[in-house]
């Protein structure tokens, strides 16, 4: 009987210890998120497109609103492959603050 009583105390200390590791990864995933939320967007260099659809290439996904997680995402790499655009930085300005350079491609020729 005695064994018993030792097992539950185990048993609950592992689970308060969960608990707590559970409750201190969705207190920093909710601080990240918050935190990093990009309020403002400087988009510099574009004709073709306007500041709304260079925004939609390069904050795509479910965490493009996140400046940490954009600035993981372009860190070596810039955004290709779209039409008129040879490349484009993203540099994370403040936590919530991003500037995006796009550098288009010249036109050789073209109907209006």
């Amino acid at each position: 009987m005695y064994r018993d009583r030792g097992n539950w105390k185990r048993r609950g200390i592992k689970l308060l210890a969960l608990l707590l590791l559970l409750a201190a990864i969705l207190g920093t995933a909710y601080y990240l998120l918050a935190k990093y939320r990009i309020e403002t967007v400087y988009v510099e260099g574009n004709l073709h497109y306007t500041k709304e659809e260079i925004m939609e290439f390069v904050m795509d996904g479910p965490l493009g609103e996140n400046s940490l997680y954009l600035s993981v995402k372009y860190k070596n790499a810039g955004v290709d492959n779209i039409p008129f655009i040879a490349a484009m930085d993203v540099e994370v300005l403040a936590p919530d603050t991003v500037r995006i350079k796009v550098y288009e491609k010249s036109l050789a020729g073209y109907i209006e």
